[in-house]
């Protein structure tokens, strides 16, 4: 279904929580791209990281730490009712964020769940309690809560580009890998007909695959941590134990553990950054990635999942080279202390892409098969959007600015998942921002990238598996 409202015809105000470098990239999209009025978009921060951009485009932002003593007074006198409020921050508990909006009629939404500062570093806490599946089923026990007490104001959990934006894409691959194979459908309009879908095509791994080459003219100094989007939200994601989803084809690793009775939902013992898997984007190929966890491969790998039928499902990061270094660097420490100097490539990239989308992997009709789709978005492509964004930014914040257009379409729905809302609209939004997109059919097998010199484990028998992945 078509949104008729545009972001500028909100008479609302837009409210962020955060003045970092995602706040600071979706203004310029939001004021140049979609004309909303500088003075409807106000700013919330314990700190403001780029002032010259919020000053540029006239943006208010105060200074206010919130924290689980002041939040409910300080949101209140922030976010009116009708307003949206985006939390684009980190340290700032999602949850009781979204409480409060929903009892108080404020429209809400964010990229990803957060927690109070130390919650997902805390090593008092258990692997499994450090999980962000035990923040999606803390959401999910609010939604049903708010059900109960008749809540219907409307937020959208976890959307920007990924999760987000990614989970259209997952949709799109299972639409055209089945035209590919000849597989004979109807085009699903309930989420019972996408998991039919999906176990039709035989699907046995979706994988979330993103490479960002981008570069910059500069030197990577030590003690300095880079990276083209938001650098405290990066740091937080890899420090936190890697997650995935493990289809029906798969068998338990060990050191992996199920984080809800009655998922396929799994954390490893280790970091996202200490986890290494294989990625593959089209331009450039197999990559070694990182396992990041993110809430599309919990949320999405839940949503296509039946009785019978689910596939793995994970994110693979392999972030620029500079901040590659970065992660090494943190590594050498061996500590989970945020980091104090930082530096943001954007102004100063000089060249890259940022290839981001959904590689499907089945075997059909007997036969190994592997469909892609997604972005192969350039710098330039992003820069001729609008200024101070990167090639991974302009993603995210497209996705972001579509969501903020669904709740003031649907201001009633009360608390609605990515999965939940029309694919075909929310792409069409975001594809002229995109830049260069690819989808088709691809060679890709994890057996054909093993080490020939060095044993490794690995299974002839199920070519999907994840431990042919993990390196």
């Amino acid at each position: 279904m078509k949104l008729t409202k545009e972001l500028k015809d909100f008479e609302g105000n837009y409210k962020i929580i955060g003045a970092g470098a995602m706040a600071s990239s979706l203004i310029p999209f939001l004021i140049d791209v979609q004309k909303v009025e500088s003075n409807k978009i106000s700013i919330l921060s314990k700190e403001n990281l780029f002032p010259e951009i919020f000053e540029k485009y006239k943006i208010t932002v105060e200074i206010k730490e919130i924290t689980p003593e002041n939040c409910e007074e300080v949101l209140l006198n922030f976010a009116k009712k009708d307003d949206i409020l985006y939390e684009l921050t980190t340290e700032v508990d999602s949850y009781t964020v979204c409480k409060v909006c929903g009892l108080n009629n404020i429209l809400y939404s964010n990229m990803g769940f957060e927690k109070w500062k130390g919650n997902f570093t805390d090593p008092n806490k258990t692997l499994i309690q450090r999980s962000v599946a035990i923040e999606h089923m803390k959401m999910r026990g609010l939604q049903d809560e708010f059900k109960k007490l008749g809540v219907t104001t409307s937020s959208l959990q976890e959307n920007g580009q990924n999760p987000g934006g990614v989970q259209m894409e997952i949709k799109f691959a299972h639409l055209e890998a089945s035209k590919k194979l000849g597989l004979t459908f109807e085009e699903p309009r309930t989420q019972e007909e996408w998991q039919k879908l999906s176990k039709d095509l035989n699907v046995q791994v979706c994988l979330i695959s993103e490479r960002d080459t981008q570069i910059a003219d500069i030197i990577k100094r030590m003690g300095v941590m880079v990276n083209t989007w938001s650098i405290f939200g990066f740091y937080e994601e890899g420090t936190q134990p890697a997650e995935c989803q493990l289809g029906t084809h798969e068998k338990v690793l060990e050191g992996w553990k199920n984080t809800v009775e009655g998922t396929r939902w799994y954390v490893g013992d280790k970091s996202g950054f200490q986890t290494r898997i294989l990625g593959y984007t089209p331009k450039t190929g197999v990559n070694v990635s990182l396992m990041i966890q993110h809430g599309e491969s919990l949320q999405s790998g839940k949503y296509f999942s039946s009785e019978d039928h689910s596939f793995t499902c994970y994110y693979s990061y392999c972030p620029n080279p500079l901040a590659r270094l970065s992660v090494l660097e943190l590594q050498d420490k061996q500590k989970h202390d945020p980091p104090k100097k930082i530096e943001l490539l954007r102004e100063n990239i000089i060249e890259g892409d940022d290839e981001l989308g959904v590689l499907l992997m089945g075997i059909y009709e007997g036969k190994q098969w592997a469909y892609w789709f997604g972005k192969l978005t350039s710098i330039d492509e992003a820069r001729s959007v609008c200024d101070h964004n990167s090639a991974t930014t302009i993603q995210i914040v497209a996705c972001g600015a579509y969501g903020l257009k669904w709740l003031i379409n649907n201001p009633n729905q009360g608390m609605k998942w990515v999965d939940d809302i029309d694919y075909i609209d929310y792409m069409n939004f975001v594809r002229p921002y995109m830049g260069t997109m690819f989808s088709g059919m691809v060679d890709f097998n994890p057996l054909d990238f093993r080490d020939e010199l060095f044993p490794e484990k690995y299974n002839l028998e199920v070519p999907n598996a994840l431990e042919n992945f993990l390196r």
